[in-house]
C-alpha cells in the first residue's frame, strides 16, 4: 500500500512550491518528507523548468541515508 499526500501551490510569477510525503507499508518502512521549488523560465525562446528538491527520511533503515537532494531541468516544447 502506498500513501502519498502532497500539497502544491503555483504563484503568479510561475514558481511552484511543493510539500509531500510518501509511505510504503510493505517496502523497507521508509517515510520521506519532501520540499521542492520549481521555476518556469524562457531562455532564448526555449521554455524550461528548473527545480530543486530536498528530501528528509523521518524513518529509514540504518543502511539508508537520512537525506537526499535533487535538481531537475526540463525542456518544454509546446505544440
Amino acid at each position: 500500500m502506498l500513501l502519498s499526500p502532497f500539497f502544491s501551490c503555483a504563484t503568479e510569477t510561475k514558481t511552484t512550491l511543493i510539500f509531500g510525503m510518501k509511505s510504503n507499508y510493505d517496502w523497507l518502512g521508509t517515510v520521506p518528507v519532501q520540499v521542492a521549488v520549481s521555476q518556469l523560465l524562457k531562455i532564448c525562446q526555449q521554455t524550461m523548468s528548473f527545480g530543486l528538491a530536498g528530501r528528509y527520511y523521518t524513518k529509514a533503515p540504518a543502511e539508508n541515508s537520512d537525506w537526499a537532494l535533487r535538481f531537475t531541468m526540463t525542456f518544454i516544447f509546446p505544440k
